[in-house]
């Protein structure tokens, strides 16, 4: 992020006004944590398949597309809408745009605490499904599944 921000402030002259500075960093670190546990959580499907890149082309479109990264959730069908609540990147846009706003920060809590439950909840669910992982490799000395 910082090299594309660096690139556009040299290349096109564009400048980025923080008005929040500490929302919109406090929002980056939850993210990156909670982008993490997600990752955790696809990572256990990976560790048993074969097919890891055949998982991560199957996973990743669909994820930038429910959290509103490609383009706004409002163009999402909205029987979609509410599988990219489940994803805190959805929720860490928003923080992220009212860290841009003038406005005032009191907005952004309730996107960060979504940011910060879904983050913790990722981590509990990866820990134990690299449990069962670590079970099913005892039991029976190996890792593919297919």
């Amino acid at each position: 992020m910082g090299v594309t921000l660096l690139f556009a402030r040299a290349a096109c002259g564009v400048s980025l006004h923080l008005p929040h500075p500490g929302l919109f960093l406090g929002t980056l670190v939850l993210l990156s944590l909670s982008l993490a546990s997600l990752g955790l959580v696809i990572g256990s499907a990976f560790v048993l398949s074969r097919a890891a890149s055949r998982l991560v082309e199957l996973f990743n479109y669909p994820v930038y597309i429910l959290c509103g990264l490609l383009f706004p959730l409002d163009l999402v069908p909205a029987w979609a809408r509410p599988l990219g609540y489940l994803l805190s990147p959805t929720w860490a846009m928003r923080a992220l745009e009212l860290s841009l706003s003038a406005g005032s920060v009191g907005p952004a809590a309730g996107p960060l605490l979504a940011v910060a439950a879904l983050g913790g909840l990722y981590f509990v669910v990866a820990r134990r499904l690299y449990a069962a992982v670590l079970v099913r490799v005892r039991e029976t000395g190996t890792l593919g599944v297919y």
